[in-house]
């Protein structure tokens, strides 16, 4: 078993053309994280105003700082990609780049690595939803996902559900997601699918410390492109379930007609469970931005849409204490 340090760390940043959040990100790495690790900053078809306003945000970081640029934009799988290359440590997180840091989380999550047997593959935290304006963190409701322990690693992975951890959060064993083949094209929603091929393997936990935090709002794909994530976390589910009967996994066209092709009453659960949770999570962007009647309506359409999504959204706006 690898004992590992804040050395051991790669902070990654895959940086597009959100500055302004971008600059934010890296300047809350600085003053967070440990300089023992490494801070890299992979750009992806960025304009040089662009990078040059992010690196000079990496001003103060003693330690080691790593640069790549890609010309011509790519997906996010492949700028994934070429970023797990270059890292030369054993362990990495992938943070967003207008995700920040707000509290010095990783000494905790190392403290899990070394402690917890067998080593886990990923070890991520809980975070607090942020606002959508660059200028002002406001700290939202918490956001608690993933396993605190084995048994509830283990119980997930015999009840054959996906793994739903906070991908920014996440500290990963770098040869594990290399075994794994890395990031798919086909995976929109490609958290969900690595932590799932991850703790088929070896444990995925979460440790309960909001020192992270991400942010909520039109521009993140998270919410613009809510419907092809929704159906992306979806495939995935469709994947692991014909994993474990022993299937070939569906391709994305087979996974699409099979729905396309479910009865009428199927498809209009999906239909309806998925535009009440977009209307949540719009209303959540609306609450954390200040506008609370727009957050009222939306939370109205999403009760007359999906009463049960809105029950569930509830609990999760409360979470679970930490440990802090």
């Amino acid at each position: 078993m690898q004992t590992f340090g804040l050395g051991d760390i790669t902070i990654n940043v895959c940086s597009v053309e959100r500055t302004d959040y971008a600059c934010l990100s890296v300047r809350s790495i600085v003053e967070h994280c440990s300089p023992e690790s490494t801070l890299q900053l992979v750009f992806n078809g960025s304009t040089p105003e662009h990078s040059d306003r992010v690196i000079a945000a990496a001003r103060g970081w003693d330690g080691n700082l790593r640069v790549e640029h890609i010309a011509n934009k790519v997906g996010p799988h492949a700028s994934h990609n070429r970023a797990l290359e270059l890292v030369d440590t054993p362990l990495v997180n992938f943070m967003g780049d207008d995700d920040l840091v707000l509290g010095d989380r990783l000494p905790e999550i190392i403290r899990v690595f070394n402690e917890t047997h067998p080593q886990p593959a990923a070890v991520t935290s809980w975070a607090r939803r942020l606002g959508p304006r660059a200028d002002t963190v406001v700290l939202g409701s918490p956001k608690d996902l993933g396993p605190l322990d084995l048994a509830a690693w283990r119980s997930a992975v015999d009840r054959g559900r996906y793994f739903e951890l906070l991908w920014p959060g996440a500290v990963i064993d770098v040869e594990a997601l290399r075994e794994i083949g890395g990031f798919e094209d086909r995976f929109l929603s490609f958290d969900n699918r690595i932590f799932t091929r991850l703790a088929q393997q070896r444990p995925v936990l979460a440790v309960p410390r909001r020192d992270f935090g991400f942010r909520i709002h039109a521009e993140s794909e998270s919410t613009s492109r809510f419907g092809k994530q929704a159906q992306s976390v979806r495939y995935v589910q469709a994947c692991l379930d014909a994993d474990r009967a022993g299937r070939r996994e569906p391709t994305p066209a087979e996974f699409e007609q099979a729905e396309a092709s479910a009865d009428r009453l199927t498809r209009i659960a999906i239909d309806r469970r998925e535009r009440a949770r977009l209307h949540l999570r719009s209303a959540g962007a609306h609450l954390l931005g200040g506008n609370r009647r727009a957050a009222a309506a939306g939370l109205a359409r999403a009760a007359i849409l999906w009463p049960p999504a809105v029950i569930r959204w509830i609990k999760d706006q409360v979470g679970r204490p930490t440990r802090r």
